[in-house]
């Protein structure tokens, strides 16, 4: 019991984000400042570079501040293994995972962590999409999640009608408790 509270009420980020990153290092400066500019401060990034060959490295450096934290896994791991990598670095309360190449508007981790905190019975929140050119035009609406869908469907999500996206936020315990992503499914 001891050991629960004080893992509860120990300080720690509110929220960790962890980014993977494979050759992407185009979008990630999109990706990093996105996480820079949300309204609330207590975040952490964890940027795991999955064994790039591009410049990666250099990018993720240039992001001096605290709560950036620059990875490099011993191989390239793919996607589940290079998330569950993260995941085990990971120190915040929620857990997010945002894709290189994916950006988040200003307020996402204030609106999806005040969820996580009022609704306990809530473990996973995520908000819409929307979908952008590589210029930065182009900005539309993505239909996700379906009307039909609107609320999670087990038997949806079985018939590969995906139901989460991945920059779903999550309670740590459900990383815990499930043991992270399947590694043998490498696009997670």
């Amino acid at each position: 019991y001891k050991q629960v509270v004080n893992d509860w009420t120990k300080p720690r980020p509110k929220v960790s984000v962890v980014v993977t990153c494979y050759n992407l290092a185009k979008y990630l400066p999109d990706a990093l400042q996105s996480i820079g500019r949300q309204t609330i401060p207590n975040w952490e990034c964890i940027i795991v570079d999955d064994g790039s060959t591009d410049d990666t490295a250099d990018v993720a450096k240039q992001f001096d501040d605290d709560r950036y934290t620059y990875l490099r896994t011993p191989e390239n791991l793919k996607l589940s293994r290079a998330l569950n990598y993260g995941h085990a670095h990971a120190r915040g309360k929620y857990v997010m995972n945002l894709d290189a190449d994916n950006m988040l508007p200003d307020n996402a981790l204030a609106i999806l962590s005040d969820a996580l905190d009022k609704r306990r019975d809530l473990h996973i929140v995520y908000g819409a999409l929307d979908t952008i050119s590589d210029d930065g035009s182009n900005l539309r609406h993505n239909e996700f999640p379906y009307p039909a869908y609107q609320n999670f469907s087990w038997f949806g999500q079985m018939a590969h009608l995906n139901q989460l996206h991945s920059s779903a936020m999550m309670r740590r315990e459900v990383i815990e408790q499930s043991g992270g992503y399947r590694e043998r499914q490498w696009r997670a």
